[in-house]
């Protein structure tokens, strides 16, 4: 019995970037379908049922925010997982990115394709990965804080 390929959509306004991870995905067994704004991406979201999205922060027409905003009020589509990748290294960003409930936050500028092949099968493999956060962003098991895949997040206040 053939095994089914598991369905990845990407959704980035980065030609390059798209292009090159498809190719990286597809050699390692997936079945990839790509986005260029998030308005193209909520509709492959509903059309192809992806196992897991991998979504850019910064696009055109609809950013990766106001897209997890969508996808989050769609029944059909809202339990499907969400790796951020985005250029934004900020904590602002990566916090807000928790409280709409994706499951991972990847910054391009350090991305490791092997490390994000690996990230995607333990979310695929891994279905409730990052629930320690409740419907409101509020961390619900405080003892288990906010780790992402081997990240912490770590807040810094200057009092100055």
């Amino acid at each position: 019995m053939e095994r089914v390929k598991q369905k990845i959509l990407i959704v980035d306004d980065d030609s390059y970037f798209l292009d090159s991870l498809k190719r990286r995905l597809i050699e390692d067994g997936f079945d990839v379908f790509g986005a260029k704004n998030g308005e193209d991406g909520l509709r492959e979201m509903r059309d192809t049922k992806p196992d897991l999205v991998l979504l850019d922060l910064h696009m055109p027409i609809k950013d990766g925010f106001a897209t997890l905003n969508e996808k989050r009020n769609n029944k059909e589509i809202a339990a499907i997982p969400v790796i951020m990748i985005s250029e934004s290294n900020d904590p602002k960003y990566i916090d807000d990115a928790l409280t709409f409930g994706v499951r991972d936050y990847v910054v391009k500028s350090n991305l490791d394709q092997r490390e994000l092949i690996e990230k995607i099968r333990l979310q695929l493999g891994a279905p409730d990965v990052q629930t320690n956060f409740d419907q409101v962003g509020k961390v619900a098991d405080p003892a288990r804080s906010a780790t992402l895949s081997g990240y912490t997040k770590l807040w810094v206040e200057d009092d100055t």
